[in-house]
Order: structure tokens, then C-alpha cells, then sequence
């Protein structure tokens, strides 16, 4: 049976500038929580495949196109056993969305549900 859905994901901004601290509550079927965070909330919606994260990113362009407008969006994925994460080195002010989704060996569970927090 795949994991249960990781409720109640929580995040708050750390003492130190730049660090964010997130967490969900326990689920006992879990073997693994993974976090999903960017700086852009559609960023969010990465596709899986069994154990695979499917991400897209665009290649080079075409040295005679006009240049690509700059998006800046940032990803980080924490994949381990521990459901308590600390995501250090993030700019001040930054609007930062995530959310967490459980593993086990039957496979991954639900998203959580999106949350958000400006980084201090």
C-alpha cells in the first residue's frame, strides 16, 4: 500500500538569514519524505515516474534567436528518511512555495498540500 498523504506541512523562517525550516507530521507507513520547493508555485507540479522525478529544463538557445527572457525561478528537492527539513542559502524577501509527499516501497504517496513563506 503506497504512503499516506503528508499532512500539515509547516514552514517558518529560521534565526539566521536565508535559512527556512519545514516539516509535515509523522507518517507511520513512511519511508522517505521528499520536499518540493521553488520560487515559482507551477513549478511545483513535477511529474513522476515510479522513482523518477520527470523535469524539463530548456536547452541552450539558438545563438541567432533572440534571447530567452531571464525567469530566475529557483527548484531544490530534499529527498531523505527524515520529515524536519532545514533549506539553507535562500535570498532574503524571496516568496518561496513547497510542499512534501511520503515513499515507501509500495511507491509515493500524495502531495501535501502547497504552502508558502517569504524568506527572512
Amino acid at each position: 500500500m503506497k504512503s499516506a498523504i503528508a499532512r500539515f506541512m509547516k514552514c517558518y523562517n529560521g534565526e539566521e538569514t536565508g535559512v527556512i525550516f519545514l516539516s509535515c507530521d509523522v507518517v507511520p507507513d513512511a519511508e522517505g519524505y521528499v520536499a518540493i520547493l521553488s520560487t515559482d508555485v507551477a513549478s511545483l507540479d513535477i511529474p513522476a515516474n515510479g522513482t523518477q522525478l520527470m523535469i524539463e529544463l530548456n536547452g541552450a538557445p539558438d545563438l541567432l534567436a533572440a534571447p530567452p527572457p531571464v525567469s530566475g525561478i529557483l527548484l531544490i528537492i530534499d529527498v531523505c528518511s527524515q520529515r524536519k527539513k532545514t533549506i539553507r542559502g535562500l535570498t532574503p524577501t524571496t516568496r518561496v512555495y513547497g510542499k512534501i509527499y511520503c515513499t515507501n516501497t509500495a511507491g509515493r504517496g500524495p502531495d501535501s498540500d502547497v504552502n508558502s513563506i517569504m524568506v527572512a
